[in-house]
């Protein structure tokens, strides 16, 4: 068994958990209706089985145990050689949903139910579990099984939500994928005292108003775009409504029925500790150098700090996500006053008559990037109401309209480019291998021929963009001399550095040829 522990087939038993499923296709029941979930079963969280056998447990289990007490509301996903398993409630839990093959493994302890599903193919798996409400503890081995004495060490690298999602498999390309941390008002009575009257200053007309504000953080966990804001209570529940986050983690106190929200998430309770002020500046000071010198409002940095917090701890809890560069605060008075009732009666997104025709956003996309497409979903999400910016945009969009030979060059550039917001988050995330690095090249590659099909714009927006381009010559030289023009997409196949980058990696390749 290639990189299995040394106690992972102590039974004859071992690893008959998914050979049935361990090619690519997910079996004859995909798509069809997913199996309920038995509500007596609890697979997030430590097996009772095992918490009974604590002290008998094998080495193994002992430490897949361990990992479930530190992930009590996820499914642990338990790497063996090349499967994920899952064991006693949470692998009934996996078989059933994933349609995969229920055994057993049995030790001197006793005969613990397993499923499993193959690495190589772990998103379609991923997907129905997010789709059945679970969040999923992904516990690597993160030493060489070779090279282990013994037990192969695991941790969880990633723990996967819907809103914490970052394989490119489980992301839709055209839409921002967003985690949200909510807080109420009525959390905190020192915040109410302290941001009522920031609030008061200010009304939807300008004038007063008494409400104090609820706050509203949001976080893009594939591109770093991280956003805050502050508002009345009714505000701040309409901009839920716009954004529509596929997650929700929710304050202390916080009440928010999903099922009254207009739109599907998950709503997610973390300890309350996290949203405290103080653990919440902590949190911030990682990423800005003086948190309440950025952030003013109390409600605001405790919304942000909580929600950092979470994400740090879905993506392993490593410190402070590198990808997060900016926090970024808007007003949200700033864009047009859209609930959810009024982007459905306007089909901005979504027919109200299924196959009668197509939506707004299906209408004007003529975007040729996922880049360019979510910032349409963006910009529909968040029309304009201020006039000087309005005219600023529609002068941009005369000129090309006025310049076809300029629009449809920009266009070709555009549609060469890959999805650099996402590329950039995975580089400083470490995920990414050979040929994201040749995609980078790719795109960047475009950007001189792009500013000089702008060359000669007078559109003041045009003009901006074309200035703020930055060609980054000495990153895309860097990869061209590294990486091989068509790289495996497998490490492991070798190959990946170009001959003449490395003197040592040279030697070690001639030598091997000797």
């Amino acid at each position: 068994m290639n990189g299995a522990d040394a106690d992972a087939d102590e039974s004859g038993g071992g690893r008959a958990s998914s050979a049935d499923e361990a090619g690519d296709e997910r079996g004859a029941g995909a798509g069809a209706p997913r199996p309920g979930v038995d509500d007596d079963l609890d697979p997030e969280g430590p097996p009772r089985k095992m918490l009974d056998r604590a002290a008998e447990l094998t080495p193994m289990l002992s430490q897949y145990l361990d990992l479930c007490r530190d992930h009590p509301d996820a499914i642990v996903l338990f790497q063996v050689g090349d499967f994920y398993e899952a064991f006693c409630e949470a692998a009934e839990t996996v078989a059933r949903v994933c349609e995969v093959t229920l055994t057993q493994r049995e030790d001197s302890t006793g005969t613990y139910a397993m499923a499993g599903i193959p690495i190589d193919n772990a998103a379609s798996y991923l997907e129905a579990l997010l789709d059945a409400d679970f969040r999923v503890a992904i516990a690597d081995q993160v030493e060489d099984a070779e090279e282990a004495s013994g037990l192969v060490d695991r941790a969880v690298t990633n723990v996967v939500s819907p809103g914490t999602v970052i394989d490119d498999d489980l992301l839709d390309r055209a839409e921002a994928t967003y985690l949200a941390a909510l807080v109420d008002p009525s959390d905190n009575a020192s915040d109410r005292h302290r941001d009522a009257g920031r609030v008061a200053s200010a009304g939807d007309d300008g004038g007063a108003t008494d409400d104090p504000p609820a706050a509203l953080a949001t976080l893009d966990v594939s591109t770093g775009e991280c956003r805050v804001t502050s508002e009345t209570a009714e505000r701040i529940r309409e901009e839920l409504e716009r954004l529509a986050p596929a997650e929700v983690v929710v304050g202390p106190d916080t009440v928010f029925d999903p099922a009254r929200a207009g739109f599907e998430t998950m709503v997610t309770e973390r300890d309350p500790a996290i949203f405290d002020l103080t653990a919440a500046d902590a949190t911030l000071s990682e990423y800005v150098t003086e948190p309440a010198a950025v952030l003013d409002t109390a409600v605001e940095r405790r919304a942000i700090g909580g929600l950092l917090s979470y994400a740090e701890y879905t993506q392993g809890d490593n410190g402070a996500l590198s990808y997060v560069s900016r926090i970024q605060r808007y007003d949200p008075r700033r864009s047009l006053r859209l609930d959810a009732t009024a982007m459905r009666s306007l089909e901005l997104f979504e027919s109200r008559h299924p196959g009668s025709g197509g939506t707004l956003f299906d209408t004007v996309d003529r975007t040729v990037s996922a880049l360019g497409r979510r910032r349409l979903e963006s910009w529909l999400r968040r029309p304009l109401v201020d006039s000087t910016r309005i005219e600023r945009r529609h002068d941009a969009v005369a000129e090309l309209l006025a310049r076809p030979i300029a629009r449809e060059t920009v266009r070709e550039h555009l549609s060469s480019v890959y999805d650099l917001e996402r590329l950039a988050a995975r580089v400083s995330r470490e995920r990414a291998d050979a040929r994201d690095l040749r995609s980078l090249s790719t795109t960047l590659a475009a950007v001189p021929e792009l500013k000089a099909a702008l060359d000669d714009v007078d559109a003041p927006a045009l003009d901006d963009l074309r200035e703020s381009l930055d060609e980054l010559r000495d990153v895309r030289a860097l990869i061209e001399r590294a990486i091989v023009a068509d790289p495996s997409q497998e490490i492991t196949d070798g190959g990946l550095i170009r001959e003449g980058f490395d003197d040592e990696l040279d030697d070690l390749r001639a030598a091997e040829h000797e």
